[in-house]
């Protein structure tokens, strides 16, 4: 029961905030979102290429210790 009345609310909200951000930001919406997504796709590669790094080293050094 709690989830289900924590999920409803979570749908109030997000649905508040959609409306909120059409109803006075009309003219600029698109460009924030595309600014918004395009910021967390950078983050994300920063992170990723992070663990990439991370991840080819460790398997350098397991390479090196046999």
């Amino acid at each position: 029961m709690k989830d289900q009345l924590a999920l409803l609310l979570c749908g109030c909200i997000s649905a508040a905030l959609a409306w909120a951000s059409w109803h006075w930001w009309s003219d600029y919406i698109s460009f924030a979102v595309l600014v918004i997504l395009l910021l967390a796709y950078a983050v994300d590669n920063f992170k990723l290429r992070k663990q990439v790094r991370n991840l080819l080293a460790e398997r350098e050094r397991h390479l090196r210790e046999r």
